[in-house]
């Protein structure tokens, strides 16, 4: 399920992707879930719950991937590309809707 394209996946099947990812990440660090909970400053049954339903507000999200030392990957998501050449800028453009809809 790893490799599967997101845009695929269903928003459902996309949290709980990312509560197994956690849950791996967590078990490779050798990390209970009491000991994760503590340095993340969350309870052991929020993190359950997130690692068993994907459920999760993005504050404790945050809490728990800056724990698990995986901050800098959310802090990329949505990130805008910055164009340093007039050709990457010709190339934008071409690719931009000219109006707000696409």
């Amino acid at each position: 399920m790893d490799n599967l394209i997101p845009t695929i996946l269903t928003t459902k099947e996309i949290q709980l992707l990312i509560a197994s990812r956690v849950k791996k990440l967590r078990l490779n660090q050798r990390l209970k879930r009491q000991s994760l909970a503590d340095i993340a400053g969350v309870s052991v049954s929020t993190l359950k719950h997130f690692e068993t339903t994907g459920n999760i507000s993005l504050k404790t999200l945050l809490l728990i991937a800056t724990a698990l030392g995986r901050i800098e990957e959310i802090s990329k998501l949505f990130q805008i590309e910055e164009i340093s050449s007039l050709k990457e800028l010709e190339e934008s453009c071409k690719k931009s809707p000219k109006r707000g809809r696409l």
